[in-house]
């Protein structure tokens, strides 16, 4: 039997001076985040993830908007069932994802309200969804709540097919939003080796499809006659040596 272990991990502070971009000065936003991170293994297939940090500091004044205290938040809680002793190899986790909004836009505040809109500072990426990574501008992941499932097996040998589902809510009803359901999102991704030993004995050659779909709900304006779905495709060929 395996051993049962928990791991701590911390983020150090970090520190965002200046905001830009081509042909703006936004307000210089000085911030550290800190947070933490647990790994418990509650037993041989249960396991669990909990996350957590905090943003503080202050934004700079300018003229037309004036300057206000930081103080955002992210969490992450999971609890995951993997067996790979069984046929298959099934895993599934079901988690929850929250990042704190803002009350105001971010980018136009004037009464100098405290900012409380998560900032992903560097790490501003598609992360796990190429569709709502289209809420941000700049990916930058925020106002999110998250609850979800993800389940995966493996059918045969290398052969792995991945789903992820779950709605999607704004922790504040910013820019006029009249209602906190963004939407309902779901992923499925067939990952697949194709050829093996192409590059040396580690080379190779392997595919994956992957596909979303969300569903828009109120928090968003719809447009009569406008499409309240988006959907999106990928094939893939990757290459390793």
């Amino acid at each position: 039997m395996s051993s049962r272990t928990s791991r701590w991990r911390v983020t150090g502070s970090k520190q965002e001076d200046r905001f830009y971009d081509k042909t703006v000065r936004y307000p210089g936003r000085n911030f550290h985040t800190v947070g933490a991170r647990l790994l418990p293994k509650i037993s041989d297939t249960l396991s669990a993830e909990i996350e957590a940090a905090l943003q503080i500091g202050r934004t700079d004044g300018q003229p037309g908007m004036k300057d206000r205290d930081i103080l955002a938040w992210m969490g992450y809680a999971g609890l995951t069932y993997a067996n790979k002793e069984t046929r298959g190899k099934p895993k599934a986790t079901a988690a929850v994802l929250y990042l704190s909004g803002d009350r105001d836009s971010y980018y136009k505040t004037t009464d100098g309200s405290t900012d409380s809109g998560w900032n992903p500072v560097f790490n501003r990426t598609t992360w796990f969804s190429e569709i709502c990574s289209g809420m941000y501008d700049q990916y930058r992941w925020s106002n999110l709540i998250y609850p979800h499932v993800a389940v995966s097996v493996e059918p045969v040998s290398k052969h792995k097919v991945n789903l992820q589902f779950g709605p999607m809510f704004a922790d504040e009803k910013d820019n006029g939003a009249t209602d906190a359901y963004r939407g309902f999102y779901a992923q499925a991704r067939y990952d697949f080796p194709l050829l093996s030993q192409v590059f040396g004995k580690r080379g190779g050659l392997s595919g994956a499809v992957v596909g979303e779909m969300f569903r828009y709900g109120d928090y968003y304006a719809h447009e009569a006659g406008g499409e309240d779905t988006a959907t999106w495709l990928r094939v893939e060929l990757n290459g390793t040596f």
